[in-house]
């Protein structure tokens, strides 16, 4: 399992390039930007000309997709973006971060995907003066839950700052991560019953698979939370004053998604030495039987062996005289199962059996 779908310079490229050549194909994307307040909600006709709102409310600016290079330059022109900035929205897979600028401030996230393919993606959030841009590669929907809050004058989204909205993103993306850690709990619980049961190389495999799952996961949790405290540390001003307790919470809740991901990376592993376990187990259990078929064999082995010697008859009164017995036969096959049933009572009585 990959993290995302990394995209790299040429080695030795110039730092704050973004004119690379999957910039220049034309790929699919979409800009879209709204302006709202605590009274009005307005989209923004032409996104390509955009700026910062000229009546105090926040702009949100919305990219999906693959921007091609005319809008990072439009977008670069219109907000005077480091080309940093640019470039990391470019070479998508960058580790969650915050990166902060003298007016403005850039946060990278890792948002769980729809497809097993590609589980993670990178959401790129850039914040100067009024307005905030966000870049995402897929997921159209994945701000459908704050678009749904826009929609409504009494909310708190709509009477706050353009921080609260960072704040609503960054918590979103979170969100976003305990369904994922719930689905691997469950199914890690379930390859418990199941090794239990029947171990075989597949459920090993699963196993293997989940815990890269946990790695990855462990990355982007305990990067995340880092993110979150430079924020709580930075937003010290009056305007951002508001969202740091609702940031608080946010960490809190990334706490929680690591303490999560730790306990399920244990789990994981532990489970390795389970399936371990349990084979080891089962071949001992297999060891056993065989070694006490082999040993319940050896004295009739040994007496067949004795009766299977050349010896004459007419040679003398001790040369094997149950050779002429009339039921020598019978008597040596009574005497082999008189043995075997004998050891039988006695490994079960020592409960080797």
């Amino acid at each position: 399992m990959t993290y995302l779908r990394r995209r790299y310079h040429a080695p030795g490229t110039s730092p704050g390039t973004y004119d690379v050549a999957h910039t220049r194909e034309a790929e699919s994307s979409s800009v879209a930007a709204v302006d709202y307040s605590a009274n009005t909600l307005a989209q923004v006709e032409d996104p390509r000309q955009l700026g910062q709102p000229v009546d105090g409310s926040v702009r949100w600016v919305r990219i999906t997709g693959h921007p091609s290079l005319d809008v990072l330059e439009s977008l670069r022109s219109a907000f005077d973006i480091d080309p940093l900035v640019l470039e990391d929205i470019v070479n998508s897979g960058q580790r969650p971060k915050v990166d902060f600028f003298d007016d403005a401030l850039f946060v990278t996230l890792a948002v769980p995907g729809a497809s097993a393919e590609h589980p993670f993606q990178q959401l790129s959030i850039y914040v100067t003066g009024n307005t905030l841009i966000s870049h995402v590669a897929g997921e159209q929907g994945l701000f459908a839950p704050l678009m749904k809050r826009l929609q409504q004058p009494q909310s708190h989204l709509r009477r706050a700052d353009v921080y609260f909205l960072l704040y609503a993103i960054i918590d979103l993306a979170i969100d976003h991560l305990f369904p994922l850690l719930d689905d691997l709990g469950n199914r890690l619980e379930a390859l418990e019953d199941e090794i239990l049961t029947d171990p075989t190389q597949a459920l090993l495999g699963e196993v293997h698979q989940l815990r890269n799952t946990m790695l990855v996961l462990r990355k982007v949790t305990w990067a995340t939370r880092e993110l979150l405290s430079e924020l709580l540390r930075a937003l010290d001003s009056d305007q951002a004053e508001l969202v740091r307790r609702y940031l608080q919470d946010s960490y809190d809740h990334i706490v929680s998604a690591v303490d999560l991901v730790e306990t399920f990376r244990d789990m994981a592993t532990s489970l390795i030495e389970v399936h371990l376990s349990v084979i080891s187990n089962r071949m001992n259990d297999i060891m056993k039987v065989l070694t006490i078929i082999a040993t319940i064999f050896i004295p009739p082995t040994f007496l067949v062996g004795v009766y299977g010697m050349n010896f004459d008859r007419t040679a003398g009164p001790w040369s094997m005289p149950e050779l002429s017995w009339p039921f020598g036969y019978l008597i040596v096959m009574g005497i082999i199962a008189l043995m075997m049933t004998t050891m039988l009572i006695y490994f079960r009585h020592k409960r080797w059996l």
